[in-house]
């Protein structure tokens, strides 16, 4: 049993074990399941206020339909029905009861699902879209009163296809993301056919994989472009989703042996197709973009050999050393403005990352640009705690303009 797998948040998995891994997917493939459903034919579960509720066993609730939200049009009151609270994770039940969470009913099959946060955005992402009048739709996320889910429903009332994606243990189901009616499920056992693919035809080393409900990642070492560069080893990363927050991709980097990582280009596998059939395919792209051309990018980082000041001018001595120190700093900000790395991470979050550079800086040691460089690249790993994935992503990303300087 997948521990925490119906909680958005605390749900994470990771380890660095191919057989872990091919366990972890089949089971998380099991348990996720897609339907396809008319927006309109979705209600919401509303619960009564506690003061109201009569049984320890049940949960009376409001039933707002999308043609008519608060039962007044066709019934003149709210319509009411009850649930059973063991349907419900007791947490939630608890924030369900104290109106901080609402449920989704399908009178079709008579399933009731969770909802994340991530599904709420979805859905309303999904209506202003679908809206068809020239105005703004606003709706507070902070906002958990009837009558902002009477208002949320009553947009649902429109002719629109869509699919949900939802997530079961037992009994209990929570939609995870709410998508075009057009999107296609393939499962994060793709990213596994993939990874094994890749793996018969090409030298890898699994570092490790990690796994949440928006993102699933394996990290592999290249054997195949050893040698181009000792100090950045060439590396892989696959990416997909089991919620539709990332394709199936492939992105090519350069791991530091000091930690830090730069990322390079992308390759997107289109989905519906057989992946051990196109994987020569795949690979011939893999070594165009990596080894043919982007292999250039560590050699440009080398070809900045030349000292910061030459030894001949600049005799390091404990007079000399704070001197030196500073020159050094004073290059290191140059650079970083030039990478413009501000408009990456935030004003303050460049600072910080400025600053665990200079504290990288070694006494008694001449520094050429190359190994300037291999400073700001370890320094990304030292930021992770400071930066969202997102972020540091971008950090990474940004990095890889160091050939440029």
């Amino acid at each position: 049993m997948l521990h925490n797998f119906l909680d958005e948040k605390l749900f994470i998995v990771s380890g660095n074990s191919e057989e872990e891994l091919k366990k972890i997917i089949k089971e998380i493939d099991d348990n996720t399941k897609t339907m396809h459903i008319g927006l309109c034919n979705i209600w919401l579960l509303y619960a009564v206020s506690k003061q109201y509720q009569t049984s320890d066993e049940k949960i009376m609730c409001y039933v707002l339909k999308p043609e008519d939200p608060t039962g007044i049009k066709t019934h003149g009151r709210p319509v009411l029905t009850s649930i059973d609270k063991k349907i419900l994770d007791p947490e939630f039940s608890e924030r369900f009861q104290n109106n901080q969470e609402v449920l989704m009913f399908n009178p079709e099959t008579g399933h009731i699902f969770e909802v994340s946060n991530l599904a709420w955005t979805h859905l309303i992402n999904t209506i202003k879209k679908t809206e068809t009048e020239n105005r703004s739709i606003w709706i507070d996320p902070h906002d958990v009163s009837f009558e902002k889910y009477a208002y949320l429903s009553s947009l649902m009332n429109v002719k629109k296809d869509i699919t949900l994606i939802y997530k079961k243990i037992g009994i209990r189901r929570k939609v995870y993301a709410v998508l075009s009616s057009k999107y296609y499920y393939g499962g994060l056992n793709e990213m596994m056919d993939l990874y094994m693919a890749i793996n018969k035809n090409m030298r890898t080393e699994l570092r490790n994989w990690n796994i949440t409900h928006k993102i699933a990642t394996i990290n592999l070492k290249l054997f195949d472009a050893q040698g181009i560069n000792e100090d950045l080893i060439p590396s892989m990363i696959i990416n997909n989703s089991s919620i539709g927050e990332s394709s199936l991709k492939i992105t090519l980097c350069w791991k530091s042996k000091n930690g830090g990582t730069i990322i390079g280009p992308n390759i997107s596998i289109q989905h519906r197709f057989d992946i051990n059939e196109k994987i020569d395919e795949i690979t011939e792209q893999i070594h165009k973009e990596l080894y043919n051309n982007r292999m250039l990018y560590p050699a440009k980082l080398k070809s900045h050999s030349e000292l910061i000041v030459p030894v001949t001018n600049f005799i390091l001595n404990e007079h000399t050393q704070k001197k030196y120190k500073l020159i050094i700093e004073e290059k290191i900000s140059e650079i970083n403005k030039k990478l413009e790395t501000a408009k990456v991470i935030g004003k303050s979050n460049n600072l910080k990352y400025e600053k665990l550079i200079f504290s990288f800086i070694e006494n008694n040691k001449i520094y050429s640009m190359y190994e300037i460089f291999l400073l700001f690249i370890k320094a990304t790993k030292g930021m992770e705690d400071d930066l969202s994935a997102e972020l540091q992503s971008r950090l990474s990303k940004n990095l890889y303009k160091l050939a440029e300087i």
